[in-house]
């Protein structure tokens, strides 16, 4: 039996064709616990096919047991089928039809590790633009209120710089939203470095990683992300 799944957030569309191509049912499946282990069952010894995207990982780990799957590259499926009436019902069809037909464009699926080791390398990355941000915030109340960093102080985010701008005379509503920045500057600085903690760790446990890092210049983050992403 072939499945084609069109995945959404809350729920799986899904269209179970036959050895010929006959449609035998269409079914929907909620993504909850429950119903990806409906799901699941549902599929036992199938082959089965979804498309790439942010809601498919956590159900492809939840039927690779069961079932023979693909997961479908989006834009290349778009290119080879293309429905003028687009519903969750004949995406799912459309995709059962392409793998019965051997015509899927399969997306790389990295093993559950290089996923974790993905997940931990980005989300240092998006507190990084976070923290940037909020100094980006901070040049610009001092801007406004003709502020500069005396030379004395170094980098306005050193342990000098900080000092400084903790005693710098401003209004108070300017004060107060200065303030109210290097709290949050703060904060975002201790996860960076627990994010960093957790990197080292993950580099630790990745063959690909460690040898990197041998390399003049390769630390454990440059190192992890090549092994992880490529």
């Amino acid at each position: 039996m072939y499945v084609g799944l069109d995945v959404h957030k809350d729920f799986c569309q899904a269209a179970f064709l036959d050895e010929e191509g006959k449609i035998i049912k269409d079914e929907r499946f909620e993504n909850t616990n429950s119903g990806l282990l409906e799901l699941a069952q549902a599929v036992k010894g199938s082959e089965v096919v979804m498309e790439s995207s942010s809601s498919s990982m956590h159900v492809y780990d939840s039927l690779i047991e069961t079932c023979k799957i693909k997961v479908a590259h989006p834009s290349k499926v778009k290119a080879i089928a293309f429905a003028r009436i687009k519903t969750d019902k004949i995406d799912a069809r459309i995709l059962a039809q392409l793998l019965r037909a051997d015509l899927i464009p399969e997306s790389f699926v990295p093993c559950m590790t290089h996923r974790q080791a993905r997940l931990v390398v980005r989300h240092r990355a998006s507190l990084v633009g976070v923290r940037t941000q909020i100094k980006n915030k901070i040049h610009s109340v001092l801007t406004r209120e003709g502020i500069k960093i005396p030379s004395f102080a170094g980098d306005a985010f050193g342990k000098k710089g900080i000092l400084f701008l903790k005693n710098v005379q401003l209004g108070e509503a300017q004060r107060a939203s200065l303030d109210s920045l290097l709290a949050l500057l703060e904060v975002l600085s201790r996860q960076v470095k627990e994010a960093d903690k957790r990197v080292e760790e993950c580099a630790s446990k990745d063959a690909y990683a460690k040898l990197l890092s041998t390399h003049p210049g390769v630390g454990n983050l440059t190192a992890l992300a090549v092994s992880s992403e490529i």
